[in-house]
């Protein structure tokens, strides 16, 4: 398993858990609210690289470079397509009251995150899985 694989793993990983977190906060104290301190878990994402950099060895090769630019377009596309959709979605929502409560906002700026990282990491699991059966399935 190469190190891009191993990461987007660890993000997966680290995303099921705040979404369990989110969850459980949210049964426990039945507060939406409040039950976003479960998305703080996301910031586990940044640990896998510090643990890396130590290695002698290269993170990444040209392929593995290609897969992580390629997975970064992908997920912020979906973002882009689902914060435009929200948006529309909110205006339709409230058109009467002239304005959004701010419990629909502060959601966004944590699912945004978490489905980013989400798609990215899916994407390169995607993108390296393809990138093998095209190449004949060379092991690596």
């Amino acid at each position: 398993m190469t190190s891009l694989q191993r990461q987007a793993v660890f993000h997966l990983i680290v995303t099921t858990a705040c979404l369990v977190a989110v969850i459980a906060l949210l049964v426990i104290t039945k507060r939406p609210l409040a039950s976003l301190a479960g998305f703080a878990l996301i910031a586990l994402t940044g640990f896998r690289s510090f643990r890396e950099r130590g290695s002698r060895r290269p993170l990444y090769d040209e392929r593995d470079d290609q897969i992580n630019r390629r997975a970064g377009v992908i997920s912020y596309q979906v973002f882009w397509v689902c914060f435009v959709a929200w948006g529309v979605a909110l205006t339709m929502a409230f058109q009467k009251r002239a304005a959004v409560p701010i419990e629909y906002i502060a959601p966004a700026v944590w699912v945004a995150m978490w489905l980013v990282v989400t798609v990215r990491a899916v994407a390169i699991l995607a993108l390296d899985r393809a990138s093998l059966a095209q190449a004949g399935g060379g092991a690596r």
